[in-house]
């Protein structure tokens, strides 16, 4: 589906499923929001957020009312409506390049990764105020929140860990070490467990037992489990799916080459699928790669 120019980064689904929201990165005006419907496949809102936001991260409030994306080129977190898709207001959190976003299961809490300053700032959602900032270390991305909200996690890719707050305290409970350059995570749906990828790593995926704070598997990708594309003239698309017995939780892509036009990826609706695609205008070579988040129940 395509999304206009620039870079689709993150996508967060809508908590009735209906909506699939999606941040674009691009030069210029290029950078907006986007509102998916789930059941059509058709861009139904779209919020240009202006030149140089560069929209990142973003996270759907429990009641599915509010969006809250990173701008990490302004920083700050926007929160906009997401029935008719404007801006209600954004909050300063300082001069960090905010990253990831999540929220707590109560909606009362909104956690932002900053990647440069190493802090993670929790935003007060009924002042819509930074209420404190978390110093961390420098390089932070993913962010979770588990299922009873009383613990956040945060991954830190210069140090090869993923940190675990309390949510109630706002310090440090533990660290977790992990591989290299742990970034983009999920919480099983029973709450169990939380899976990292490691991107520029080692090509896998750590499982970490939420009830010991320990690494319990790492999953390598398998021969052919991460299928790229070499794009040539005309569009092109791949895909990966996730293992019978798992769920598709998110997903993304890794490349190669120059940006290409026509960029999409997004989950392929009905199936535990991830694909991407797009189109290469010039003549360099441009490889695209797939990579899909799947969690175990």
């Amino acid at each position: 589906m395509p999304t206009g120019n620039g870079t689709p980064e993150s996508v967060a689904i809508s908590p009735d499923d209906s909506r699939a929201y999606v941040t674009v990165e691009g030069q210029g005006l290029a950078n907006r929001v986007v509102a998916i419907n789930t059941a059509t496949d058709a861009i139904v809102g779209t919020l240009e957020t202006g030149a140089d936001t560069l929209p990142n991260g973003l996270a759907v409030s429990p009641d599915g009312k509010r969006l809250y994306v990173a701008y990490r080129g302004g920083n700050v977190v926007a929160v906009i409506d997401s029935a008719t898709m404007t801006l209600i207001t954004t909050v300063d959190v300082g001069p960090g390049a905010p990253r990831k976003v999540a929220i707590s299961p109560s909606g009362a809490r909104v956690y932002v990764t900053e990647n440069t300053s190493g802090e993670v700032s929790v935003i007060d959602t009924a002042t819509n105020t930074v209420v404190v900032p978390i110093p961390l270390n420098q390089g932070l991305d993913g962010v979770k929140v588990s299922l009873d909200g009383r613990r956040v996690y945060v991954a830190e890719r210069n140090n090869g860990r993923v940190t675990v707050i309390d949510a109630a305290t706002n310090s440090v409970v533990t660290s977790i070490p992990t591989s290299l350059d742990p970034a983009e995570m999920a919480v099983s749906p029973t709450g169990a467990r939380l899976y990292v990828s490691h991107p520029n790593g080692d090509d896998a995926v750590s499982v970490i037992d939420l009830a010991t704070n320990s690494v319990s598997a790492t999953i390598d990708s398998p021969e052919g489990a991460f299928i790229g594309i070499d794009l040539g003239s005309v569009p092109g698309t791949s895909k990966v799916s996730c293992p019978v017995g798992s769920v598709l939780t998110g997903g993304g892509f890794g490349s190669r080459g120059p940006a290409p036009d026509q960029l999409v990826s997004r989950p392929v609706p009905g199936t535990n699928d991830w694909e991407v695609s797009g189109q290469n205008r010039t003549r360099d070579d441009v490889t695209l790669t797939p990579h899909a988040v799947c969690a175990t129940p």
